[in-house]
């Protein structure tokens, strides 16, 4: 049997005052309303309308309680919209495609570990990180990076000594080791310091490029150094195994060279010294092409010229490409005694010319010169 309640139009309902706990039932809008013996029609117990427990449709629903799954999914298309804390547990997947966008507003209060270790990257080569902040970043292999601009020092992990000092602009290094790409420029990139191109070490003046150091136009190359010693091993007599110093000089350019002319000083070499103000040669081997030749058109001329008792320089010897040897004043060495000549001179050559004080034993002086027959013979 049924429980049959009081029944009838919503019309007829509004006729009539319900008692107490009495249910009426409205047939045309299936509403149920109950009684409280005051109110014309009773209260509604519900629906409101046919479609306020329909979840598909209801625009606003609420719910009084939490909500159990039990075991069962959420599913569909659309948005999810929560203003409070969302804790999830097992595996979160955010977005499947690139049209996909994940806005991260607050901030992130725990580590970013990856699943896997060196599996995964921070970004794409395509899809780049605009900057990176960090206090401290750990590299266990290869760092690329376009450029790199730093605003402090770089430290030795090992002792903390400065690698580069930034307000010095200065690098620190013992050792220097690997493949050098490209060329190194100075700061203001005038001047190539390493030219990778043509393999080239240069410091703006000084340039060494393969077996040739080279220097600016007007500029000197000075050798800072007590010794400066050139080695060459392996001589024997053939004179193109000797140790060999060249020193060039000529017309035109190195690129474009041209002949020299009678009368050209090629080459020389200066020795000097400080005299208290400035540094000034003092004696000075100067090569010349004479201007008298033979079958030679340009020979050579070797001059001799020293910073005289007046301060002025002179050259006192010359020595011509047909053996003569020039000179002012020709001083042969003086011995006291001819024992004291022979101690000297133990194998004497013909042609050996001296000056002995006392050849005879008398006080008599003497320029001699050794002959093959007679020996030592007085001249005068």
């Amino acid at each position: 049997m049924a429980l049959r309640l009081r029944r009838g139009t919503d019309a007829e309902r509004l006729l009539i005052t319900p008692l107490q706990g009495e249910l009426l039932f409205a047939t045309d809008t299936k509403q149920i309303f109950v009684g409280d013996g005051a109110t014309v029609g009773g209260v509604l117990v519900g629906p409101v309308d046919a479609e306020t427990f329909d979840l598909v449709n209801d625009t606003t629903p609420q719910l009084g309680g939490d909500l159990d799954l039990n075991n069962n999914n959420i599913t569909g298309v659309g948005n999810i919209n929560i203003d409070g804390t969302i804790s999830a547990t097992g595996n979160i997947g955010l977005g499947d495609a690139d049209a996909d966008q994940i806005t991260v507003g607050g901030v992130i209060n725990s580590s970013l570990r990856p699943a896997q270790t060196e599996t995964y990257s921070l970004g794409t080569e395509n899809r780049k990180w605009q900057h990176v902040y960090a206090s401290g970043v750990t590299i266990d292999q290869t760092l690329t990076a376009e450029s790199i601009v730093l605003n402090n020092n770089i430290f030795n992990g090992s002792d903390s000594s400065i690698v580069y000092n930034a307000s010095t602009d200065s690098l620190f290094a013992s050792n220097i080791e690997g493949d050098l790409t490209g060329s190194v420029f100075s700061n203001d990139s005038s001047t190539v310091l390493v030219d990778a191109n043509n393999s080239e070490l240069s410091n703006g003046t000084l340039t060494l490029s393969g077996k040739n150091i080279s220097s600016v136009a007007g500029d000197e190359i000075v050798l800072d150094a007590p010794n400066v010693v050139q080695y060459r091993y392996g001589i024997d007599n053939n004179p193109d195994n000797m140790a060999y110093l060249s020193i060039l000089g000529g017309r035109g350019t190195r690129d474009v060279p041209l002949a020299v002319q009678p009368g050209d000083f090629p080459s020389s070499l200066s020795m000097q010294a400080y005299n208290g103000t400035n540094i000034e040669t003092k004696t000075l081997i100067t090569t010349l092409i004479d201007t008298v030749s033979g079958t030679n058109a340009l020979p050579a001329k070797l001059l001799f010229t020293v910073h005289d008792f007046d301060g002025n320089y002179a050259t006192y010897g010359s020595l011509n490409a047909r053996g003569t040897f020039e000179m002012p004043v020709f001083k042969p060495t003086a011995f006291a005694t001819t024992t004291e000549r022979d101690a000297l001179i133990a194998t004497p050559e013909a042609g050996m010319v001296v000056f002995v004080t006392d050849s005879d034993g008398g006080g008599t002086e003497a320029l001699q010169v050794y002959k093959t027959v007679g020996g030592w013979t007085d001249i005068a």
